[in-house]
Formats: structure tokens, C-alpha cells, sequence
């Protein structure tokens, strides 16, 4: 696979972190941007300075590949809906209620994700005989 990025372990205080919007879903070091738009649908995404790596990559997926990764929880997703989505969403000009709105609708659809997978599972162990209170 490919190589791990290091960890953000600068110096950057409170007065640095607030002037950068986002931060690199990949090593947690503050970044400007994480894309760039040319066109309407022509992005560019930005890379980070510390890591090398695109600055969140997330930013092109689909919201049910992102909550996948989150159960997976994979510290990128996360970064990404907690530091990148939501400023995101406020700087395109799209209707935002605040941290709450987008907040809990993504909770919400990870939590329907979840109660799926856990019946899923539950049923399959169910139908496979591994559940019986007689198995030893």
C-alpha cells in the first residue's frame, strides 16, 4: 500500500489555526484551501505542504462512501466531516443552520447506517445457528 503520511506535529497556535480554514484530512497540519474550482465542476484538489498528500481527498466522495469510512473509522473521515465539510458547506453559500443542521443529519444517516449493518449481522449469526444459547 502506499506509505503512511506523518502526523502534523508543528507549532502552529490558536491565532495560526484560525486563519486557515480547513486542515489536511491526512496529517492534521493546517492548509489555506483544499480545492480549487475552475469551472463549474472542474476542481482542482490543493495539497498539503507537510505531507504531500491531496489536502482531503474526501471532498470528492459520496456522503454514503464517507460514513463508511467513518464505521470503518478511519481518522481521514473524520477530519473531514469534523474540520473540512461543515466550513465548507458555510463558504459555498449553501443554506446552513450552523454546526448543528449538517451535524445531525450526518449523525443521523451514520446511526441508520449502523442499526442496517447491526441487524444484518444480528440475522446472519441468527440464521447461521452461532446465536443458540445451546452452542458451546
Amino acid at each position: 500500500g502506499a506509505p503512511t503520511p506523518a502526523v502534523y506535529h508543528g507549532s502552529a497556535n490558536c491565532s495560526q489555526l484560525r486563519g486557515m480554514a480547513y486542515v489536511c484530512v491526512e496529517c492534521g497540519a493546517p492548509v489555506a484551501l483544499i480545492y480549487r474550482v475552475y469551472s463549474r465542476g472542474n476542481i482542482s484538489l490543493q495539497r498539503c505542504d507537510e505531507c504531500g498528500a491531496p489536502a482531503d481527498r474526501y471532498v470528492e466522495y459520496q456522503t454514503l462512501l464517507v460514513c463508511i469510512d467513518i464505521l470503518l473509522h478511519r481518522q481521514a473521515a473524520y477530519r473531514h466531516v469534523l474540520f473540512n465539510r461543515l466550513p465548507a458547506s458555510q463558504q459555498q453559500g449553501q443554506r446552513h443552520d450552523g454546526w448543528a443542521g449538517p451535524l445531525v443529519r450526518l449523525l443521523l444517516k451514520v446511526a441508520i447506517a449502523v442499526l442496517f449493518f447491526d441487524t444484518y449481522v444480528m440475522w446472519a449469526l441468527t440464521r447461521s445457528g452461532s446465536c443458540d444459547d445451546h452452542s458451546h
